[in-house]
């Protein structure tokens, strides 16, 4: 009778009739889910950390994985914890039947959104690009610095320092110029006209004296070349009505830097073109009273 008493006024059946295994079951079922989810997840970060170090821009497939898992992860937590609350096993069980025409009711009402999802899985499965690249968009007339890759779009960090939202269905499908595709160095090309009467010997050694001695140019010479002072790869681009168009390469680590140093082979291109007399032609207007 005594045995009966204690059983029923037990602590452990307290709540047993809004939870499974009363409230004192569904408060260390809820921290043990709670628990076990966490070290699944924080055993995944570590090991994406760990593939971090080892190779930044190879790991990106294990961060866009260890997005979609951690959510799976939780997902599944969620539902082991509601289905000890009884009010709430019907439903849960009523969503888990649901699936398949919940499935097909949200893709129809959501097809860009899982288009993007899909989109942003190839980019990085194929990683056409990575973190920290510079890519162009031609046809978007977009172009920045990849900052973030997530389920639905790619950030870009322009160069005035903005950010550019767009979806990954673009990205994957768009034409993509990467400038930054983890190569050493970066090759800019400068285009200006002279006079027709510039002596072409001349303005070669001037340019190329310029070029080379330019700080944060790249000689990419030869040996041989560099002994012998020979020119750097300079061409006629085109015949212009006022002038000649010369067309001439340098090269520096990076994409950034070729920007800055193109502004100084510039400014020292004018000073030089003065001293040797290289006239660069301009349109010329003459009023006639």
């Amino acid at each position: 009778m005594m045995g009966n008493i204690v059983k029923e006024n037990s602590v452990f059946l307290f709540g047993n009739t809004i939870f499974e295994n009363g409230a004192v079951g569904f408060i260390i079922t809820f921290l043990i889910t709670v628990v076990i989810a966490k070290i699944f997840t924080t055993i995944l970060e570590k090991l994406v950390d760990h593939a971090m170090k080892k190779d930044a821009r190879a790991s990106m497939p294990f961060k866009y994985l260890l997005k979609i898992l951690r959510t799976v992860i939780y997902v599944i937590a969620t539902f082991a914890i509601l289905m000890n609350v009884k009010p709430l096993q019907s439903v849960s069980t009523a969503i888990l039947g649901a699936t398949s025409v919940m499935t097909v009711v949200v893709g129809l009402a959501a097809q860009e959104t899982f288009g993007n999802f899909i989109a942003g899985f190839f980019i990085v499965i194929y990683q056409p690009f990575h973190v920290g690249d510079m890519v162009n968009l031609p046809e978007k007339n977009i172009s920045g610095t990849v900052i973030e890759i997530t389920f639905r779009h790619t950030i870009l960090n322009t160069i005035e320092n903005t950010k550019i939202i767009v979806p990954n269905s673009t990205m994957n499908s768009a034409i993509v110029e990467d400038k930054a595709f983890g190569q050493k160095t970066y090759i800019r090309y400068l285009v200006l006209s002279v006079a027709y009467n510039t002596d072409i010997d001349k303005l070669e050694r001037v340019i190329t004296d310029v070029v080379v001695n330019t700080d944060g140019v790249i000689d990419t010479r030869s040996a041989e070349a560099k002994e012998r002072n020979l020119p750097i790869n300079i061409t006629v681009n085109e015949f212009l009505d006022s002038g000649i168009q010369i067309r001439f390469p340098f090269t520096t680590k990076s994409l950034g830097k070729s920007v800055e140093t193109a502004s100084k082979i510039r400014k020292a291109l004018l000073v030089a073109f003065r001293e040797n007399g290289i006239e660069i032609p301009y349109t010329k207007i003459q009023i006639l009273k």
